[in-house]
Order: structure tokens, then sequence, then C-alpha cells
């Protein structure tokens, strides 16, 4: 378990040392980030105080992850850390061991009922431009952030419609 004073709080990402694919792509895009050993995680982006760890699974690592119970116990070390969790499952739900149904269940669960974030990407390139943009994001006040209302259209709908 982490404690939230383990995190550096200047802006900055960090790819675990065992990411060697995500670690040469970040190289070869000049994307600024540190390699070092995660305790729990697999990128961590933090600035301002804010702090996320972010999980990342190809599909095939995700179904098997499923089967053996490794989600559920990753779930909850992620979960203890005090950070923003989120999981980024690359490539599709198809063709997997387990059933996209399956596979699109358990996605769901983990947003709904534990309350994490979870963003499916097509592959590598995808990720890299994901966790670039949540590097720039993260920490700062975002313009129309204040729940519903930021929901709303340049049509100015009412509130109580706008998921119509």
């Amino acid at each position: 378990m982490l404690k939230k004073n383990t995190f550096i709080l200047s802006k900055q990402m960090i790819i675990d040392d065992r990411e060697h694919d995500l670690i040469e792509r970040l190289k070869s895009e000049n994307v600024p980030h540190q390699v070092k050993r995660l305790p729990v995680g697999d990128i961590q982006i933090s600035n301002n105080g804010s702090v996320a760890l972010i999980e990342r699974k190809r599909t095939d690592d995700f179904a098997s992850s499923i089967s053996d119970g490794r989600w559920r116990e990753q779930k909850a070390r992620l979960s203890a850390s005090g950070a923003i969790v989120i999981y980024i499952i690359e490539g599709s739900l198809y063709g997997q061991s387990k059933g996209p149904e399956t596979l699109s269940s358990a996605i769901w669960n983990t947003m709904l009922r534990d309350n994490m974030w979870v963003l499916q990407t097509r592959g590598l390139e995808d990720t890299s431009m994901h966790l670039q943009q949540l590097c720039k994001k993260i920490g700062t006040t975002i313009k129309g952030s204040s729940g519903l209302k930021s929901l709303l259209s340049k049509r100015k709908r009412k509130e109580d419609n706008v998921f119509q």
C-alpha cells in the first residue's frame, strides 16, 4: 500500500521499467518521462498534488487477469493508493479467451461499482497520445468542469434534457 506522501508532486510521468514497448514509444516521440520500478501501477502521472496511477493491459492479458483473479487483486491495490485510478485496455475485446460481453461487463463494473476510469485504445500509439493528454491536464482546472452544466452544448440545452 502506498502513502500519499510517497508520490512526487511536480508535473511528471513515470513509467514502470517493465513497460519496455511503452518506454520505447515515448522515447521515439520525445515525450518527457522517467523510468523506474513502480510499487503499484504501470504509469504514474502527477501535477500540483494530483496523482493518477494507470494500469495498462493488452486485451489478452485483461482476459487472463479476470480468469486468474489478478484483475480483482490489482484493483484493490490501486484503490488503496489514494490516487486517481485509470485502466487502459489496448486492443479489441473480440477474439479473447473471455467473450466480449464478459470483458465489457468487467469494464462497466470497474467504472460504476469501483469508481475507476477505464479507457480502451486501439493500441500503443493511441495509449501514448492519451497519456500525453492526461499529463497536460492532470492537476489543472478544466473549463466547464462544474458537473452537468459542463455537458450543455452551445445550443444551451436545459439540465433536465441534457441526456436526451
